[in-house]
């Protein structure tokens, strides 16, 4: 059996010269698949289905750092509508990498606590896997 891995050593680079992403805790990736249903009279009373389309995201939060190179790469695709190239690398040095969209962020300026920042990026296109 595998040893189980810190998530600290994830880490989420943005933009064509990869800036890891400054101030990150946590970082999610999520794979989704839709399923067409292909059920018929045929299918002795069970459903069954075929692969349909398939999308992924990634969440991610940490501290709001305002001089962070890539926190800029994040708000420059947000303001002018473009897409980001992301490589999420793991404690082994797998990556995953793709092309998305900035579809929603925000950051946090609290009385007595350090400001944090959330977001999620909408891959667009496949999710290419790397193993090391």
């Amino acid at each position: 059996m595998s040893p189980a891995v810190s998530g600290i050593n994830f880490t989420l680079s943005l933009g064509g010269v990869p800036d890891i992403l400054g101030g990150q805790r946590n970082v999610t990736m999520n794979w989704s698949m839709e399923t067409i249903d292909k059920t018929s009279r045929d299918s002795a009373m069970w459903y069954e289905y075929l692969a349909g389309l398939r999308g992924w995201t990634i969440d991610f939060d940490g501290l709001f750092l305002e001089d962070d190179s890539a926190e800029q790469v994040l708000e420059d695709a947000w303001i002018n509508q473009t897409t980001i190239a992301i490589i999420l690398t793991t404690p082994a040095s797998n990556t995953y990498s793709g092309t998305c969209f900035l579809t929603s962020y925000s950051f946090t300026g609290p009385y007595s606590a350090e400001s944090t920042a959330t977001g999620t990026l909408q891959g667009t296109g496949a999710l290419q896997s790397t193993a090391s």
